[in-house]
């Protein structure tokens, strides 16, 4: 039986705070294989149930689609489009209760719908509008551009009932992706857009690349059957630097999902590169004996994956020298360590900042474990992955003799910030229970590393 994974990027979660339903939701997602390859043009069947209070509360919205993956494995939807099986998208209540979404994939080959894990709703800081902009045209419909009051874009909606215009943002970094789309049944017969910063566009769905942080005027003017309005009215974009990319690249090309937690965008998976960002290698060591040969220092770099299994899901076991890429010499900017550029090995501090929003120590543990026994030995304790980082029990290498010990029972992460001379502050987290434990191990031992964006 194929195994296949559903990697689901929220492009624009909207809550709003004032009685205003989401247009939708726009959503991408890459369906990849059992290898982690992703699959191009394949046809599959999607469901997406919104869940309130809990990741296993009660359904109050429910939809199906078939879409087509593209050339690189990617689908573009938008939920709130579908087949509706369960409850109805406007009715929602989206400010009473917390609200999760399920992801289903059907493959199409008799296994039917596969869960593919449910996130937390979050609100994503993509980009920022001030005010609306209103375009009265002469049969009387109104057109506006919409916000929320996070400032963040929803839509450029058609006021009149058929259907309306929105604009969708594609990606939260620099350069800034923004597709405006013409969705009503008494369509325009001619567009003008002017974006702002030089750029413009006469075709009905344009999307326009915003490459620097600042406040844009957009302006629209539109013609149809009744005749072109010449008033148009504009209003301001900012365009934020802020957010979290969807993925993450390392120097081998290794690809890693990511989460928006609070204010922080983290890494969901190990890190399991094999170079330091300038190319160089980083010492691979198997024999227990060459191991415990490692010095408690910052020089003494090395990797290794669980029981030396280079297929370990778990990624890699790093010692601290190489966490922080060989006394941060390696082509670094400071505190990158390991990490992709633009990331870099977070501190003891930002450990704490990512724990305390979970709320501390005593439940943060449960937050951020994947749920179920597919990685962790039972029970389990307390396990709901809620905050989405989804830390896997990659166990240890220890440091007086070599030995790989608890993958399946506890999961130990680096930080940045040594204790002493020979020792630095980690992170691990058990089997059994909710906790998150702050001690302090050898330099010479082996742990994983997640990465922390710079932004």
């Amino acid at each position: 039986m194929k195994n296949f994974t559903l990697l689901i990027v929220l492009l624009m979660y909207a809550l709003v705070s004032f009685a205003q339903v989401p247009h939708g939701m726009n959503l991408q997602m890459v369906v990849r294989d059992a290898g982690s390859a992703p699959m191009p043009n394949e046809q599959v069947g999607l469901r997406f149930t919104l869940v309130k209070d809990s990741l296993t509360g009660t359904p109050v919205y429910q939809e199906t689609q078939i879409k087509t993956s593209n050339q690189f494995g990617l689908i573009n939807t938008i939920l709130g489009i579908g087949t509706v099986t369960v409850g109805n998208y406007s009715a929602i209540a989206w400010t009473d209760y917390p609200l999760y979404l399920k992801q289903e994939l059907d493959m199409q080959n008799g296994q039917g719908y596969l869960d593919m894990g449910t996130t937390p709703m979050m609100t994503v800081p993509y980009s920022h509008l001030t005010g609306g902009m209103i375009l009265e045209s002469p049969d009387g419909t109104d057109y506006h551009l919409e916000v929320d009051d996070d400032g963040i874009l929803i839509t450029v909606v058609h006021i009149a009932p058929e259907g309306g215009f929105y604009a969708d943002v594609l990606t939260g970094e620099a350069p800034l992706l923004v597709t405006f789309t013409d969705s009503s049944t008494n369509n325009p017969t001619s567009w003008q857009w002017d974006f702002g910063d030089g750029g413009t566009s006469s075709v009905q769905n344009p999307t326009h690349e915003y490459t620097t942080a600042g406040t844009y005027t957009v302006s629209l003017t539109v013609s149809n059957a009744y005749g072109t309005d010449t008033e148009v009215k504009t209003d301001y974009i900012e365009v934020l630097p802020g957010g979290c990319p969807s993925t993450v690249t390392d120097t081998d090309g290794n690809t890693y999902s990511t989460i928006l937690i609070g204010d922080q965008c983290w890494m969901q998976e190990n890190l399991k590169v094999t170079h330091y960002p300038n190319g160089d290698v980083i010492p691979y060591i198997t024999d227990n004996d060459e191991w415990v040969a490692l010095a408690d220092n910052n020089t003494d770099d090395a990797y290794c994956y669980y029981d030396n299994n280079l297929s370990s899901e778990f990624g890699a076991l790093y010692s601290y020298a190489a966490a922080i890429a060989d006394n941060w010499t390696h082509d670094n900017n400071n505190g990158q360590g390991i990490c992709p550029d633009g990331w870099h090995l977070p501190t003891d501090a930002e450990w704490t900042v990512l724990i305390e929003y979970l709320g501390g120590s005593g439940v943060a543990g449960g937050k951020m474990k994947e749920s179920g026994f597919a990685h962790w030995n039972s029970p389990n304790t307390g396990a709901t992955n809620e905050s989405g980082l989804t830390a896997l029990p990659g166990g240890s290498r220890y440091s007086y003799d070599g030995v790989f010990r608890y993958s399946g029972s506890n999961g130990y992460w680096w930080s940045a910030t040594e204790r002493s001379s020979s020792s630095v502050w980690y992170r691990s987290l058990g089997y059994d229970i909710t906790y998150v434990t702050r001690i302090y191990y050898s330099k010479s031992g082996g742990y994983s590393v997640r990465c922390l964006w710079d932004e």
